[in-house]
């Protein structure tokens, strides 16, 4: 009975000493990734890509910085301000109207508090007190991964205040984001978008995924990054809104 004991007693051991904590996965992943302080050199991404729409292939482009970012579709040759905020107001282009429109206070809270996690949720976590949690372990897509779930304070949903949580899953074996799941208001409509990540290439020192899938509903939206680009030259006239 005591040899049964004292064994149980250190297969205990051995997994609470190789347990992981929240905080020590998010560490391994930013390691991971390329470490904090060149994460911390970001002043802006530039990225160019393809997504794959029912019609077919659509260029795209999306442009981030602290407290900004811009995403614009390729039409009849040109590209056209899809979604934008800078740094006051969220606005987007009318597709019938081919205008400029500011979108509701509600969703420009949520994208001033987004906009605030560039570039990246994890890396400001500690900054802004933002609550890191361990809920488990899932397998997605054949991967084992750590289930984290990230509670970034209060937001305004429907009138009334509640948690900002997002859902992220890293890979057990590479410490990479696999998965993340968040909320998604348009209008009256909502539902949870589910990000899923792949193919990661080393950009400027910084592991960044090259393929990116969005789930929404019954949408499936395939986005093929071809380029990355850390702390170009932008001009900031691209995130204004002009009536």
């Amino acid at each position: 009975m005591k040899k049964i004991t004292l064994l149980f007693t250190c297969i205990l051991m051995i997994f609470f000493a190789n347990a992981q904590t929240a905080e020590e996965i998010v560490q391994k992943h930013i390691e991971k990734t390329g470490g904090e302080k060149a994460w911390n050199k970001i002043e802006s991404i530039k990225m160019k890509a393809k997504l794959n729409f029912p019609g077919g292939l659509v260029e795209i482009v999306s442009i981030n910085k602290k407290n900004k970012f811009v995403g614009l579709r390729k039409m009849d040759g040109e590209f056209v301000v899809d979604f934008a905020f800078d740094g006051k107001i969220r606005w987007e282009t009318n597709f019938k109207t081919m205008k400029p429109e500011k979108r509701s206070q509600e969703a420009t809270l949520r994208a001033k508090k987004g906009a605030k996690d560039f570039p990246s949720d994890f890396i400001v976590a500690k900054k802004y007190g933002y609550k890191i949690e361990l809920m488990g372990e899932e397998n997605i897509q054949g991967e084992d991964c750590y289930h984290l779930q990230l509670t970034k304070g209060k937001i305004t949903k429907n009138g009334k205040l509640i948690d900002d949580v997002s859902i992220s899953y890293i890979s057990k074996k590479t410490f990479l984001q696999v998965l993340v799941e968040s909320d998604y208001k348009r209008g009256a409509h909502e539902s949870t978008l589910y990000t899923y990540y792949n193919d990661y290439k080393e950009v400027d020192g910084i592991l960044l995924p090259f393929s990116i899938n969005q789930i929404i509903d019954e949408s499936n939206m395939a986005i093929r990054v071809v380029s990355y680009e850390i702390n170009g030259k932008i001009d900031d006239s691209i995130f204004e809104f002009k009536e």
